[in-house]
């Protein structure tokens, strides 16, 4: 049934230009972080041949599939404009997430998953791709980053839950 949703929903993102070019995480005909890592490279490639100035830093989200409030996954869908009754279904959904815990064998128990994304669900990573969308709309907005020499500019590229940031020198990366 997710796997349903999935389709809805990534057809629906993709229609209406949500799925930021800077995440290539769960895109269909994308080799995700391989094209992010052929990206930085042409960056990297153009700020030899150039000798420009160029600063870069990695942000790494700890956890951060294990983080994300419910109530921020269903917002980030509302912001999308989400098909109410597809919203519906996930926070239905999320309210019997939950996984079994097992040692030697042995059920131990249900744990409730109450925060967080439910892995290894194939809805999983496109909701967690739709709670960063805020991140990148924002982060477009600070005029900071890189300008390739074809007049391209860059200032962020997302590797799921990794965020590499670009400016002109590291000392204003987020200027």
């Amino acid at each position: 049934m997710t796997g349903m949703i999935f389709d809805v929903l990534y057809g629906f993102l993709e229609s209406t230009d949500k799925l930021p070019n800077e995440q290539k995480g769960c895109r269909k005909k994308s080799r995700g972080t391989k094209d992010q890592l052929l990206i930085d490279k042409t960056v990297l490639n153009d700020c030899k041949r150039r000798h420009t100035n160029l600063g870069m830093a990695w942000i790494d989200y700890k956890k951060a599939y294990d983080l994300v409030p419910h109530s921020w996954i269903l917002e980030s869908l509302e912001l999308a404009n989400v098909a109410d009754n597809v919203i519906e279904f996930i926070r239905r959904s999320m309210k019997n997430w939950n996984v079994d815990l097992m040692s030697c064998g042995e059920f131990l128990g249900k744990v409730n998953i109450r925060r967080g994304i439910f892995q290894g669900d194939s809805l999983s990573p496109l909701l967690f791709v739709i709670c960063m969308i805020l991140l990148t709309e924002i982060l477009r907005k600070i005029p900071t980053g890189y300008t390739l020499k074809s007049g391209e500019k860059l200032n962020h590229l997302l590797f799921m839950d990794d965020l590499k940031i670009y400016g002109r020198m590291s000392s204003r990366l987020m200027d």
